[in-house]
């Protein structure tokens, strides 16, 4: 996505933890037309990255990164995954995109469930109930 959706979308959709911060500075350096993948091989990018009032540098892109979006009830303890993060210079008049793809093979998903299970279990036994949470 485009990279301004892109640091929108990663500050309203993601908890400020792992690697957040790391990506955000990233991606809010890039300039059109500032992206170079120097080397790429699918694990690994490089990329330019404004530092200063006119320094640029060659940053490493991080991968995998460790993220923790919001995924579940705002109550329970959000699972953190893995996600391969990557940058793509736009072509002609195109500006550059990020995106991150999930890299954890669903495992947020078991870890969801057991997340709002054991915050159920938390807060009914402070109600004093005594009742069985199956997840």
């Amino acid at each position: 996505m485009d990279i301004e959706a892109f640091i929108i979308w990663l500050q309203a959709s993601f908890l400020d933890a792992g690697d957040r911060a790391k990506i955000l500075a990233i991606v809010g350096n890039i300039q059109d037309g500032q992206i170079a993948n120097f080397t790429d091989d699918g694990v690994t990018q490089s990329v330019n990255v404004k530092t200063g009032i006119t320094k640029v540098e060659v940053a490493p892109v991080p991968n995998p990164v460790t993220l923790t979006p919001y995924r579940t009830f705002i109550d329970a303890v959000q699972p953190a995954s893995s996600f391969v993060f990557r940058l793509r210079s736009g072509s002609g008049s195109e500006r550059p995109k990020a995106a991150l793809f999930e890299a954890d093979g669903g495992k947020w998903e078991t870890d969801c469930i057991l997340n709002v299970r054991t915050y159920l279990e938390v807060e009914l036994q402070a109600l004093g109930l005594e009742i069985p949470v199956i997840a």
